[in-house]
C-alpha cells in the first residue's frame, strides 16, 4: 500500500535510505517512517502509516449513488457490531469513460478520519472492502452478466470476495451473493474463482449439515462448475 501510495521508485529509494543509514543498528518502525517520508510530498504521511499499521481491523466503504454522484462514509470491517476507528483511505477509481480504467493505482482522492462523506463520480478500487448501494450493484451486476472482461479480473476476485463477507456479516443476503456471482459460470479466470471457493468454504462451515441452506450452496457451486465444464 505505501509502495503505491509513494509512486514505487520513490518507495525504493526511501527504503535504500533508511538501510543505508540503518545498517548494523536496531531500529524501530519510526526510524522507516522517517527515512520514506523523505521521499514523499503527502503532508499526512506519518498520519497515514500510523492509521494503518497501528490500528486493528480494516475499512469498509459503503458507496451510494446520489445523482451524477457517489456518497462514501466509512466504518471498520467487522462481522458483528460496530465500531467508530477511521482511517486515511488512499482511493483510485474509474469509470466507464477513462481509458485507463483499471490500470492507473495511483491514490486520486484522500478520505481522511475527519470526512463523515465524500463525494466522487465512480467506482473505486481500494485496500478495503467496498460495499455498494442496491443501485450501483444493479449495475455492476449488469457488467457482470454482460462483458464480465470489462471489470478487471483482479476486482472482480474483490467484488466476490466481499460480497461473501457482507453476507457473513448479515449485511446482504446469500441469494443477493449468489444471484450476482452467476457470471462465475462462464469466467475461467483463476482469481475470482479463488475468492469464490473461499467464500463458499466459510459459509458452509458456519452451517450445518442438516441446514436445507448447505444444501443448496453446495448445489449451487455445482451448478456454476457444471456450467464451465
Amino acid at each position: 500500500m505505501i509502495a503505491h501510495v509513494m509512486g514505487l521508485e520513490q518507495f525504493q529509494r526511501g527504503i535504500q535510505q533508511y538501510l543505508q543509514i540503518n545498517k548494523f543498528n536496531n531500529t524501530c518502525s519510526k526510524d522507516l517512517w522517517n527515512s520514506l517520508k523523505n521521499f514523499t510530498s503527502l503532508n499526512n504521511f506519518e498520519d497515514f502509516v500510523k492509521n494503518w499499521t497501528f490500528q486493528p481491523g480494516y475499512p469498509v466503504l459503503h458507496v451510494k449513488a446520489n445523482g451524477q454522484n457517489i456518497i462514501i462514509t466509512q466504518e471498520r470491517f467487522l462481522l458483528h457490531g460496530t465500531n467508530k476507528t477511521k482511517w486515511h483511505i488512499p482511493i483510485t477509481y474509474t469509470t466507464s469513460n477513462i481509458e485507463q480504467k483499471f490500470t492507473n493505482t495511483t491514490t486520486q482522492i484522500w478520505f481522511s478520519p475527519n470526512n463523515t462523506e465524500l463525494i466522487l463520480k465512480n467506482k473505486i478500487i481500494r485496500y478495503y472492502r467496498v460495499k455498494y448501494d442496491e443501485n450501483l450493484l444493479r449495475r455492476i451486476h449488469s457488467v457482470l452478466k454482460t462483458a464480465p472482461t470489462n471489470i478487471h479480473v483482479l476486482n472482480r476476485a474483490q467484488i466476490v470476495d466481499d460480497l461473501f463477507n457482507f453476507a457473513i456479516a448479515e449485511k446482504i443476503s446469500f441469494a443477493e451473493v449468489f444471484d450476482i456471482i452467476s457470471f462465475l459460470s462462464e469466467d475461467v479466470d483463476y482469481y475470482p474463482w479463488y475468492s469464490a471457493f473461499n467464500g463458499f468454504a466459510t459459509t458452509l462451515q458456519k452451517i450445518s449439515d442438516q441446514n436445507i441452506q448447505k444444501k443448496l450452496s453446495v448445489e449451487y457451486l455445482w451448478y456454476l462448475i457444471c456450467d464451465l465444464y
